[in-house]
């Protein structure tokens, strides 16, 4: 895990620099989220679907074109538009319950803390480890202000995100046993249908009355 980096230690087989299955996947998500945008009613719920949508174009492209001499850029721009994508998440919520961030101060302390680590060159994995714990801390700090439909809802996205990086996590420890098995199976794969669940539901979440 100490060597990570995204998107070349994905574990899909690469076909000239690019993982096509990955790609079609993402791509898929992509298409998904774009609905969402075409149907939004808001400016709060339309801006935080786009920057949704912005994190997956990154995210897609990574998985079509690996660039070595720049793989920290295609790194730093899946993971920047995503915790973009959060800060957007945070307006919309606030829009929808009329509540700011109960605590402003350790959301701001979690952000500057991901961009620490990643000026000190940590392994990628510690930084989407890092977002996971910013988006699941962002749900968790309005969930009293949902109604429980909502809630119910919140509590499948916390878990699909959760799950997601469970997944990602046993394909860094495992990806050579598993290339060993299975060279041609795209494992990754698994991340991003998961992923993509967590995406759809807060696509759908953004569209909905808070209470």
């Amino acid at each position: 895990m100490n060597s990570y980096t995204f998107p070349f230690n994905s574990c899909e087989k690469p076909q000239h620099n690019s993982q096509p299955y990955s790609t079609a996947v993402t791509l898929g998500i992509c298409a998904i989220v774009f609905y969402f945008l075409l149907i939004a009613n808001t400016f709060s719920s339309r801006l935080f679907i786009f920057a949704l949508l912005i994190f997956n174009l990154f995210h897609t492209s990574s998985h079509y074109m690996h660039i070595e001499n720049a793989k920290n850029i295609q790194f730093l721009l899946t993971h920047f538009s995503a915790i973009f994508a959060s800060l957007t998440l945070v307006y919309l919520l606030y829009c929808k319950t009329n509540h700011p961030p109960p605590n402003l101060y350790l959301l701001t302390a979690l952000y500057l803390f991901d961009i620490f680590l990643i000026s000190m060159n940590y392994p990628h994995i510690v930084n989407i480890i890092t977002f996971v714990i910013i988006l699941v801390y962002i749900i968790a700090t309005y969930y009293r202000h949902f109604s429980r439909q909502i809630q119910e809802k919140c509590r499948l996205i916390a878990a699909a995100t959760i799950l997601t990086l469970i997944i990602q996590l046993l394909e860094i420890k495992y990806c050579h046993t598993l290339l060993q098995l299975l060279p041609n199976f795209p494992f990754h794969i698994l991340v991003e249908i998961v992923g993509g669940v967590a995406i759809y539901l807060l696509c759908s979440l953004a569209l909905l009355k808070m209470n």
